[in-house]
């Protein structure tokens, strides 16, 4: 939640510069063939997998943009050769106005937005990783 570019959507959407959101899409995507030992991918590590590890801070900010949905579809699977925990994942959240998608996977080399928001006054897209991500990397 602390994201900035998570509370840039936030205050787009509470300010109404995009109006009624009809559609919000959110994404977490990398690209990694290959298992990386320890690092949850093992199934015996708690919270191990894609949708545990990276999902719950998707389906997290969702929930706090949104509300409980009136129906959720999920599509979890194994992608990569040798996975033992899930490693893509697509979610629906639907709610009477508003479709949510909230997807992420490991295989996905080319980047797409991370945010799509569509409203009835106009559409806000972000791609990248946060700015905040570098830094944290640089020890910042």
């Amino acid at each position: 939640r602390w994201d900035s570019d998570y509370r840039t959507v936030k205050k787009l959407i509470e300010k109404d510069f995009l109006g009624r959101v009809v559609e919000y899409e959110a994404h977490f995507d990398r690209f990694r063939n290959e298992i990386k030992p320890g690092w949850k991918e093992e199934k015996e590590l708690p919270g191990s997998g894609i949708l545990y590890d990276l999902g719950s801070h998707l389906i997290d900010q969702a929930l706090h943009l949104f509300g409980l949905p009136k129906e959720v579809f999920a599509d979890i699977r194994m992608q990569r050769d040798n996975a033992q925990v899930p490693d893509n994942f697509e979610l629906l959240l639907f709610y009477p106005q508003l479709k949510v998608t909230l997807k992420a996977g490991t295989l996905v080399k080319e980047k797409v937005p991370t945010y799509s928001v569509h409203g009835t006054k106009g559409s806000f897209v972000k791609y990248g990783a946060d700015v905040q991500e570098e830094a944290l990397k640089n020890g910042e």
